[in-house]
């Protein structure tokens, strides 16, 4: 039974599928850099409930 990185391998193959596949780096490049942004807000929130400060000042 094959794996996803496996069957990503073969049709990264095809060279119209790579061209797809590596137009999207870029958008979820952004997308994890917002969702990094959010996990970040979420942690400083989380510890200034905690401490009992605005998350702005943590």
């Amino acid at each position: 039974m094959k794996n996803f990185r496996d069957s990503l391998n073969e049709h990264l193959k095809n060279p119209e599928f790579k061209k797809e596949w590596d137009a999207l780096e870029e958008e979820y490049k952004l997308i994890r850099q917002k969702l990094d942004a959010e996990d970040e807000f979420l942690m400083r929130h989380s510890a200034s409930e905690k401490a009992d400060v605005t998350a702005t000042l943590v």
